[in-house]
C-alpha cells in the first residue's frame, strides 16, 4: 500500500482488482472474454483489518486473499460500504407455487418480456447480499399442494452476493 492513513483496526475493507484484456490474456481466456472486462467483476474480497502498520504501510487482515492482485490491474483497497452484521434467516419453510402460464419456456425465452419465463427468471426464494457474519439455518423447502410437478422449487432457491463469513 502507498498509504495506510485513514484505516484502523476493525474497519471492513474491500481488496480488489479490475479485469482488462491484459488480465484476460494472462489467464489465456481471450477467446472467451476479450473486450468483456468491464462486464466482469474481478476479484473482490471483504476483509477486516486486524492491525495497521504506518511505518511500513501495511494492513494485516483477518483472512488471506490467496490470489495476487497487481497494481497493473488496478488493485485497490478501500473501506467497505455499510453492511448488515450478525443477521440471518432461520426456522422457516418455503413453498414455491409452480407457474401454469402457457407460452415459450425454452432455454433463452426469458429474454422476451411477453414470455412467462421472463416473469420467473432471476427470482430467488432467499437472496443475501452485503452481509457480514450472517447465517442460514433450519430452512426447508416443500412442494406446494397445487403443484403438478414433483420439483420442490421451480426457481432458484438461494442467491449469495457480496457477503463475508456466511454460515449454514
Amino acid at each position: 500500500m502507498q498509504n495506510v492513513s485513514g484505516f484502523k483496526v476493525g474497519d471492513l475493507i474491500i481488496i480488489r482488482n479490475y479485469i482488462d484484456n491484459d488480465w484476460i490474456a494472462e489467464h489465456k481466456m481471450l477467446d472467451y472474454w476479450k473486450d468483456k472486462g468491464t462486464g466482469l467483476i474481478g476479484q473482490m474480497y471483504c476483509r477486516e483489518i486486524m492491525a495497521v502498520h504506518p511505518g511500513t504501510n501495511e494492513l494485516i487482515i483477518d483472512i488471506p486473499i490467496r490470489y495476487a492482485l497487481r497494481t497493473a490491474h488496478g488493485a485497490a483497497v478501500y473501506k467497505a460500504p455499510s453492511v448488515l452484521q450478525e443477521v440471518g434467516v432461520e426456522q422457516l419453510s418455503i413453498g414455491n407455487r409452480q407457474s401454469f402460464a402457457k407460452g415459450d419456456w425454452s432455454e433463452q425465452s426469458f429474454r422476451i418480456e411477453s414470455n412467462p419465463s421472463y416473469q420467473c427468471h432471476d427470482s430467488w426464494a432467499i437472496a443475501i447480499a452485503q452481509v457480514c457474519n450472517g447465517w442460514i439455518r433450519q430452512v426447508a423447502s416443500y412442494r406446494a399442494a397445487e403443484n403438478t410437478s414433483n420439483a420442490i422449487s421451480s426457481r432458484m432457491a438461494l442467491k449469495f452476493g457480496k457477503q463475508k463469513m456466511l454460515a449454514s
